[in-house]
C-alpha cells in the first residue's frame, strides 16, 4: 500500500477528480527510441475516447454516477497495465468528500452604505447581473456587513518585493481588488515582465485575502478583455441549465464570499474618497507600487446565499509505476525515492451546461479537451510493462 503519497495528491490536486500516476523513476530510455512506444496506437486512444466521451457518460461530472463509472474504467485499466494501487485500503481509489450546492439568486445581494460628513446615510442596492456576479466557487451561505478597503491587486508577493496589504488593516473588512497583477503588459515589470505569475489569477486572490483576515472580496472587472467572446458551437438541444450546482471541496479555500463587480460600481464605492478605479489602477501600474487605502465612510452589505447543499463522497484514481534503475546501489536507492506525478482530469463537466451560460451555447458531453487528455494518459501506461519482458 502506498498511502504516504495520498495526502500530497489530495492537498494539491483534488480540486476535481484526477487519474494520477506516481512514477518512481524516469522511464525514458537513452537515445531517441523509447521501449514499448510502438504499442501506443491511435486506435487504442480512440477506443478510450469512444467510451469516456460517449453521450451515455453524460460528461462524467465529478460526483455523478457516470463519474464513478469512469473511475472504475480507469482503475480497471491500471490493474490490467500492472500498476500498484496507491489509494485507500490498498485500492486504486482515494476517497474524499466534496460539496454540491446551488447559488440562491433570489436571496443573494450586494449593497453599500455611505456615511456623509453630516451624519446622514446613503444606502444603495445593486442588481445581480447588471452590477455584480458570483464566481461558482464557494459552498457556504455567508452574510457580511463590513467597512470597505481598496487593496490594489490583492497581491502579497514577497518574492517580487510587492505587497498590497502592507500598511492597511483588512481584518474583518470587505476588500476591493483589481484582477490580474501590476504592470501586466510591461516587459520590465518585476512580475516576470508581461508573463502572468500565480498572483494574477482570481482563483488565488481569495486565498490571499483569507490569510490576511478579510471578510469578503469584490473583484473589479478588467477594462481589457483578455479572451474573445464565446461563440455558439451549434444549436442547443434544450438542456441548457443556469442552475447547475457548484462542486467544491469541503476545505476553507473559498470560504469568504467573492463577488465580481463592474467598474461603474467600483467608482460608486470609491467616490467618497474622491478617486476612480481607473485612476488607482493607473497609479499602481505607473509606479509599480501599491496604492491601498481604507475608503472613508463606506461599508458593504452582501450575502452569498446557498441552497440545496449536500456533501457527497467522490474519489481520485491513483496508481504507481515502480522504477527499475539498475545502476549503482547508492544511486539507485536515491532515484527510486523520487516521485513524479502524472495527473489527468477524468471529469469532463456536466452535459447540462454551466451556470450563467448563454442560451445559444452548447456543452458537448465530456468536453473535448479533457476527454482527450484523460484518454491520452491511458495508453501511455502500458508500454513499461511490455518493454520489461
Amino acid at each position: 500500500m502506498c498511502r504516504p503519497f495520498a495526502p500530497l495528491i489530495s492537498d494539491r490536486f483534488a480540486a476535481t477528480s484526477f487519474a494520477v500516476i506516481t512514477l518512481a523513476s524516469v522511464l525514458i530510455a537513452a537515445g531517441d527510441s523509447v521501449p514499448g512506444l510502438e504499442t501506443i496506437r491511435a486506435d487504442a486512444l480512440k477506443g478510450h475516447i469512444f467510451f469516456l466521451a460517449s453521450d451515455a457518460m453524460s460528461g462524467r461530472d465529478s460526483m455523478s454516477h457516470e463519474g464513478r463509472i469512469a473511475a472504475d474504467y480507469i482503475a480497471g485499466f491500471f490493474y490490467r497495465a500492472g500498476l500498484k494501487p496507491a489509494g485507500d485500503n490498498n485500492t486504486f481509489f482515494q476517497n474524499f468528500p466534496m460539496v454540491d450546492a446551488h447559488i440562491d439568486r433570489e436571496n443573494t445581494r450586494l449593497g453599500s452604505r455611505v456615511v456623509s460628513k453630516t451624519g446622514g446615510n446613503l444606502d444603495r442596492d445593486y442588481a445581480n447581473g447588471p452590477d455584480f456576479s458570483l464566481p461558482r466557487q464557494g459552498n457556504v451561505d455567508v452574510t457580511v456587513s463590513a467597512p470597505l478597503v481598496f487593496a490594489g491587486y490583492g497581491v502579497t508577493a514577497p518574492e517580487y518585493d510587492y505587497d498590497d496589504f502592507k500598511g492597511v488593516d483588512v481584518t474583518g473588512k470587505a476588500i476591493m481588488v483589481l484582477t490580474h497583477e501590476p504592470q501586466e503588459t510591461d516587459p520590465a515589470s518585476r512580475f516576470k515582465g508581461a508573463w502572468n505569475t500565480v498572483h494574477a489569477y482570481n482563483w488565488w486572490k481569495p486565498e490571499v485575502a483569507r490569510r490576511h483576515g478579510a471578510a469578503a472580496m469584490l473583484i473589479v472587472q478588467d477594462r481589457v478583455t483578455h479572451r474573445p467572446p464565446r461563440a455558439a458551437s451549434g444549436p442547443t438541444n434544450g438542456q441548457i441549465r443556469t442552475d447547475r450546482g457548484q462542486h467544491t471541496l469541503t476545505s476553507p479555500f473559498w470560504d469568504i464570499p467573492v463577488f465580481t463587480i463592474t467598474r461603474r460600481v467600483a467608482d460608486d464605492l470609491l467616490a467618497p474618497a474622491g478617486r476612480t478605479i481607473d485612476e488607482l489602477q493607473d497609479a499602481i501600474d505607473r509606479a509599480g507600487t501599491p496604492r491601498s487605502m481604507a475608503v472613508p465612510g463606506v461599508s458593504v452589505d452582501l450575502r452569498r446565499a446557498i441552497k440545496d447543499r449536500q456533501v457527497i463522497q467522490t474519489r481520485n484514481v491513483v496508481g504507481v509505476v515502480e522504477g527499475s534503475d539498475q545502476g549503482p546501489v547508492h544511486l539507485s536507492r536515491r532515484r527510486r525515492q523520487r516521485v513524479s506525478l502524472r495527473r489527468r482530469h477524468r471529469d469532463g463537466g456536466s452535459a447540462h451546461g454551466h451556470e450563467g451560460a448563454a442560451e445559444t451555447q452548447r456543452d458537448v458531453p465530456g468536453l473535448r479537451g479533457r476527454r482527450g487528455r484523460t484518454a491520452r494518459g491511458l495508453p501511455l501506461r502500458r508500454p513499461p510493462r511490455r518493454a520489461s519482458r
